[in-house]
């Protein structure tokens, strides 16, 4: 990187260094952060490498997979999942068709017809994926994003199924005192996910050192997933801290015992499974045992229902679940408008 730093009167500046189209040497200086210097320097080469006249699908290729590659707070999953929808969506319908020549005209009818032939949930992941898009590109290059005058398909509010707190002691009650080994490996896992709201891939990269007691206060610490590509990422965070998932001691002791019987070292994963083996599992075992089929989403949802029950704090509840504020406050308008939907689902969680 051409980025350096220097020293002025009122503090420390960054610049930056680059050539531009007719290979000349040019100097921009003044930035606050290192951040801004970069952002500049990407910004001023990406205008010798697109135009407006490259299409949709160039663009995409050599400007946005680069660039949410390296957006840090993506998660793999996440980006795998962008380029899918691009790939099976966005490809073959308008691949080929010039940056400048859509229109919000375009996209209005082009959803619309999404909601007819798919439902409002698809068209509203349409456009949500678009309109990052084209306010990437917008960043880029002096084009409006004809996303703005759209409004947004709306997803109906889904009921996903879940487990009430009768059917999960049930389903422990089952794997507890059934003979086979892979039902007492796989209760743990799922009263970890049920009672601690964690997503599947947090749950499966935890170590004997995630497991915490201190002053008698029971936690888990949070700061690594295990991804789709069986990697272990670790996970960013604005203050750059663990997020820190707190728990009881029946459940901390449990976990203890497991990782004794298992001879697990400290650093070792406790968990030697998979998403999807997981998920391949908890399909066979509904079926098996005849209970209601659950995701393994389906727990993280339960857990958050029981926080919206107890009437937790959406900033406290946000920072347990690692999500933003802003979107467990969403989620709270949502679940709130059946609450008594949610006081069937879920009595109390561990009695």
């Amino acid at each position: 990187m051409s980025v350096q730093s220097y020293s002025t009167k009122k503090g420390k500046k960054w610049m930056f260094f680059a050539r531009d189209a007719e290979k000349r040497l040019v100097k921009k200086s003044g930035f606050k952060t290192k951040h801004e210097a970069q952002e500049a320097e990407r910004r001023f080469l990406m205008q010798y490498k697109v135009s407006s006249n490259h299409s949709f699908w160039e663009f995409y290729e050599l400007n946005y997979i680069p660039y949410i590659s390296n957006v840090k707070k993506l998660r793999i999953s996440t980006i795998d999942t962008i380029k899918s929808a691009f790939t099976t969506r966005f490809k073959k319908e308008f691949g080929d068709k010039e940056l400048s020549s859509f229109t919000p005209m375009f996209f209005n009818l082009y959803l619309q017809r999404q909601i007819k032939e798919r439902s409002e949930s698809y068209a509203a992941n349409s456009y949500m994926y678009l309109h990052a898009f084209f306010a990437y590109v917008e960043r880029m290059l002096d084009l409006k994003n004809p996303l703005d005058k759209i409004d947004k398909p709306q997803s109906p509010l889904k009921y996903s199924p879940r487990w009430t707190i009768d059917e999960f002691k049930r389903a422990m009650n089952i794997m507890n005192t059934s003979e086979r080994p892979s039902y007492h490996y796989y209760k743990h896992i799922f009263e970890l996910l049920y009672l601690t709201g964690c997503r599947i891939g947090e749950i499966l990269a935890l170590t004997p050192d995630d497991v915490v007691c201190e002053s008698n206060i029971y936690k888990l610490k949070i700061n690594k997933t295990f991804n789709s590509k069986n990697e272990i990422t670790l996970i960013h965070t604005k203050n750059h801290k663990d997020r820190e998932v707190f728990i009881n001691q029946d459940l901390y002791d449990k976990i203890k015992r497991f990782v004794d019987e298992h001879e697990i070292s400290d650093n070792e994963r406790i968990f030697k499974k998979t998403e999807n083996a997981t998920l391949r599992f908890l399909k066979d075992f509904c079926d098996r045992e005849q209970l209601k089929k659950v995701t393994l989403h389906s727990f993280r949802k339960a857990h958050v229902s029981y926080l919206i029950l107890k009437n937790m704090n959406p900033a406290v509840a946000a920072d347990r679940l690692g999500h933003s504020t802003k979107v467990m406050f969403d989620y709270y308008v949502k679940v709130k408008q059946d609450k008594q939907e949610i006081e069937n689902l879920l009595d109390e969680l561990q009695k």
